[in-house]
């Protein structure tokens, strides 16, 4: 016991003592310690010789004790907390460095490819007037010459991206941890595979309620969920079930006549419809579905992820005569309520921390664990 003592241990935990209430940092409630008072040791159920070395005990040498180790605890979490900073300063440097070279190269590769198409469009539009191939030669290898630039401008994009990727997860993780916060406490939802089924079949609309309506102050009710698959499982787990996908780097899929009809298709059917954006820069990413579904129907982006899709009033003037024309079945009577309210519309990044706060405001983030 006085070995014990003399290495630290509180006698005034063998007393009776309250406790604070419980936290969610302390569940069990803090201590709250007492005056230390030898006499009350007679009331331990323990030997008359540890009584004898408790009551000899000089009890400031215990709160010493307790101060140095405060102290010392202190001081190793605020190194600790340094050097997390620094990191996250190291992190972030790198990461803006990666980003300039990775801008740098999608600017160029975007140089490139106007370079490219205006070249070919010159040789096409001289071939057209009937210029002989003697004339169009030079041409002709003005147009292979933009050809390899570009190749070799996205090799260059391919060649930096997986770094920049890498770099911007490492800094979000590392600026979190500077924080002392959880990498991932931002997204709205985590969740599992099964629940990713309920959030689709609407059953899991109390989770969604309760994240959509969890914003502070006067933050507009986010409905769409925006779903971050860093795995490629939940992917794979839509893939076999009764989920309309369309692949944002499809060109058939992203054309205005199928996005048309794919929206259509779901609300008639009540079939989800999801979008994978794939790996693709969340605002980029975002910007592009704007564009390509309004393209199809000027303000339908807005609609889908406001939840409006669902109102008759909304979708009917969707249902023009070319699309009847082609499918008689979405003949607006035919529309069920029962079947549009089952209607979800859902986008999926492969970005594994996205941080375009300002795009991730505008849905209900959800991470698939």
């Amino acid at each position: 016991a006085k070995v014990l003592l003399e290495s630290g241990a509180d006698p005034r935990l063998l007393l009776p003592q309250e406790r604070e209430e419980p936290t969610d940092e302390c569940p069990a409630g803090r201590i709250i310690f007492r005056d230390w008072d030898p006499a009350e040791v007679d009331g331990l159920q323990c030997s008359k010789e540890l009584k004898a070395v408790l009551k000899a005990w000089d009890i400031s040498k215990t709160l010493k004790m307790l101060d140095a180790a405060a102290a010392g605890q202190a001081q190793q979490a605020a190194a600790e907390t340094q050097q997390q900073q620094e990191a996250a300063q190291q992190k972030a440097s790198k990461l803006e460095e990666l980003k300039a070279q990775y801008d740098e190269a999608v600017a160029a590769l975007k140089a490139a490819i106007e370079r490219r198409e205006a070249r070919i469009h010159e040789y096409d539009t001289l071939k057209c007037e009937g210029k002989s191939e003697e004339q169009l030669a030079p041409l002709l290898d003005l147009v292979k010459q933009a050809e390899a630039a570009a190749k070799d401008a996205e090799f260059t994009v391919k060649r930096l991206e997986p770094a920049y990727r890498a770099a911007r997860k490492e800094a979000h993780i590392a600026a979190a941890a500077a924080r002392g916060e959880d990498p991932d406490a931002k997204y709205d939802l985590k969740v599992g595979l099964s629940q990713l089924e309920d959030i689709l079949s609407g059953e899991g609309a109390s989770l969604i309620s309760s994240s959509s309506s969890a914003s502070e102050g006067d933050a507009p009710k986010k409905h769409c969920v925006l779903i971050i698959d860093r795995t490629g499982n939940a992917l794979t787990f839509l893939t076999y079930r009764a989920v309309g996908i369309s692949d944002l780097g499809n060109s058939h899929h992203m054309s205005a006549k199928q996005l048309r009809l794919s929206v259509i298709g779901g609300l008639r059917y009540g079939k989800p419809l999801l979008i994978n954006m794939r790996n693709k820069e969340l605002t980029e990413a975002f910007v592009t579905c704007k564009a390509k579904f309004d393209a199809a129907v000027p303000g339908m982006f807005a609609a889908l992820i406001k939840d409006k899709a669902r109102d008759p009033a909304v979708y009917k003037p969707w249902i023009t005569e070319d699309v009847l024309a082609e499918h008689p079945e979405f003949e607006p009577r035919r529309f069920v309520a029962s079947d549009t309210q089952r209607f979800r519309f859902l986008l999926l990044t492969h970005e594994e921390c996205p941080q375009d706060w300002e795009v991730l405001g505008q849905f209900i983030s959800v991470l698939v664990e």
